[in-house]
């Protein structure tokens, strides 16, 4: 009698240290979401912020026939990129603590770590899109689009953006690539091209001189050439190309998105 009575002491002393350690885990539980949904709203509000600030861009890429949402595919799948075997988790009985389920927390963690992969993937999107400064100052002279022709006065079509700079200064690149092109190029005179993958190129033009030759890879702020005067110019400055698909677009909406929503 006596070893059944201890028994069920320490049955009894069990069972409550296990409702104290549930109750602890559903506290813990509550907290979790609490964080989670604050921390949700908080991304969700980045996200839609950087989604809404690069409209403008999709619709640039829709313009030209280029598929943004195949874009954040591929990004996406650059974040997910996993493997290795599978190895089911054994229980414990001894080891294990009590399996609490709860909807509330589970639905509120994946819908945050569904929000955090939406802001990882744009994060990628970013370092492949064209977004930074290829020069310090960007003082445009001569926008995108239809212009009068500096040399004659005709109107004419103007496939990038001039930016005023003093001769010699410094021209970055402005998302990792490959140089596809680098030398005279007829009326562009010293230029440079960089394929950064995805049907993306970028062109600066009227250089000084290039500092990079075909075949070299660069990175986002690498310097490749200095502002100059060459090909048909006016005056020192850097032309500016970005193009999608084959189509030259708006290289200032890009410059603009980096300045507004992925600051340096």
């Amino acid at each position: 009698k006596i070893g059944r009575d201890l028994a069920i002491s320490e049955l009894n002393e069990t069972k409550g240290r296990v409702e104290i350690l549930e109750k602890s885990l559903k506290d813990n539980q509550k907290i979790q979401i609490q964080v989670f949904e604050k921390l949700s709203s908080l991304v969700e509000d980045e996200a839609d912020l950087i989604e809404k600030k690069m409209s403008k861009i999709k619709d640039i890429m829709k313009n030209t026939g280029y598929s943004f949402e195949r874009f954040y595919s591929k990004a996406k799948e650059e974040i997910f990129s996993q493997g290795g075997p599978f190895i089911p988790v054994v229980s414990n009985a001894i080891n294990d603590v009590p399996e609490l389920k709860n909807e509330d927390f589970e639905k509120t963690s994946k819908s945050l770590y569904g929000k955090i992969d939406n802001w990882n993937t744009l994060k990628v999107i970013q370092s492949k899109l064209p977004l930074g400064k290829p020069i310090k100052t960007i003082n445009v002279s001569a926008p995108f689009g239809n212009r009068f022709d500096p040399f004659n006065g005709e109107i004419s079509l103007h496939e990038g953006i001039d930016l005023v700079e003093k001769e010699g200064e410094k021209v970055k690149i402005t998302s990792p690539g490959k140089i596809t092109y680098s030398g005279k190029m007829g009326f562009y005179g010293i230029m440079v091209e960089v394929d950064h993958g995805n049907q993306i190129k970028t062109r600066y033009a009227h250089l000084k001189t290039a500092l990079v030759k075909k075949g070299d890879k660069v990175n986002e702020g690498d310097v490749i050439g200095e502002v100059g005067n060459t090909g048909r110019s006016t005056g020192a400055h850097l032309h500016y190309e970005v193009r999608l698909n084959g189509y030259p677009v708006n290289p200032y909406q890009f410059i603009k998105v980096k300045k507004d929503v992925f600051k340096e």
